[in-house]
């Protein structure tokens, strides 16, 4: 049987030591947001590959903790979502692929945010290509909602909802001979790992500032053998944020 936590969850005990009470003033945490968070991603989003091919995607304890958190704290001020970076660093064969699909299906779906644009964005076109079959597929396979709210393409893949022309997922490739630049309201890096440099880092984090809620995930396994990297720089900091080094409620 399906297993689901309390969701008002002592989060440190699933996401590495990470304690969101701690620096959160000026935040809140919704339960029934976090909720409704996990329960879409449940309802909408299913396994794509493989012998799960077709069945829901549910979520693992850990990825519930995850998404609770992600997903139920906003700011006092304005309501607005409090998280606007995340770092998701776990080694390979835990799903984290197909949960960043999940991810980007119910922010683009539930967030109401007009003209979006958003990106899986990768090392190579091949990489940056797997979110996105699994984004296509889960649509594909939820016949009775996303199916109907969006249309995906093959060549060049994108995904557009039918209810706002202006807006878009698509993919990116540090290998590609183009602009990375734009309007950003999400951007999935994933395996930032083999990323060269920073400068596909750089440019879509900086394409992110002049939306109010965006959100800026890299996913990725270790990086032991390049002493400096943008992904070693990136888990120093989330192990400062960690430790209560760095004060940042934001990431």
């Amino acid at each position: 049987p399906k297993i689901k936590l309390p969701i008002m969850i002592d989060t440190a005990r699933y996401l590495n030591g990470y304690d969101a009470a701690r620096d959160s003033e000026g935040y809140f945490f919704d339960p029934d947001r976090a909720q409704q968070a996990i329960d879409w991603i449940e309802a909408h989003c299913s396994h794509v590959k493989g012998s799960l091919g077709g069945q829901p995607f549910y979520l693992e304890l850990w990825q519930q903790a995850f998404i609770a958190t992600l997903f139920g704290w906003y700011k006092v001020a304005d309501g607005l979502r409090r998280y606007r970076e995340v770092l998701l660093y776990i080694p390979r064969k835990n799903g984290k692929t197909p949960l960043a699909a999940a991810i980007a299906l119910y922010v683009l779906d539930t967030d109401e945010e007009p003209g979006y644009e958003a990106t899986a964005a990768a090392g190579d076109k091949i990489q940056a290509g797997k979110v996105y079959e699994w984004v296509s597929g889960m649509v594909r396979n939820d016949t009775g909602h996303l199916a109907k709210r969006y249309k995906s393409y093959k060549s060049p893949r994108h995904l557009v909802p039918y209810h706002d022309q202006a807006s878009a997922f698509h993919i990116i490739a540090a290998d590609a001979d183009a602009q990375h630049g734009g309007n950003l309201h999400l951007v999935i890096v994933d395996e930032l790992h083999v990323q060269k440099n920073r400068e596909l880092v750089d440019v879509l984090s900086t394409g992110t500032a002049a939306r109010d809620q965006p959100l800026f995930i890299s996913l990725t396994t270790a990086d032991t053998l390049r002493e400096g990297s943008i992904c070693n720089e990136k888990l120093s900091y989330a192990k400062a944020v960690i430790a209560g080094t760095i004060k940042d409620p934001t990431f």
